[in-house]
């Protein structure tokens, strides 16, 4: 193999890695926003919880048992 060959061949494979680390580079971007707006969607799940705990209906454990025990 030669200089000039073996040159190119390196242009090649800087070119495919190049192109590669692209694309990684953008699935770790839409791989954070989705984090996000999963974080996002728990954070208003728990607030809907803590809203639920808080409102009239009694705790399971404070309700007398059924008549039939």
């Amino acid at each position: 193999m030669d200089l000039e060959s073996r040159l190119t061949d390196l242009e090649i494979r800087y070119a495919h890695q190049e192109e590669a680390l692209e694309v990684l580079s953008r699935e770790v971007i839409e791989q954070r926003r989705l984090i996000e707006q999963q974080a996002n969607r728990i954070e208003a799940l728990k607030s809907r919880l803590s809203a639920l705990a808080e409102s009239s209906v009694g705790r399971p454990e404070d309700e007398p048992p059924p008549p039939h025990y």
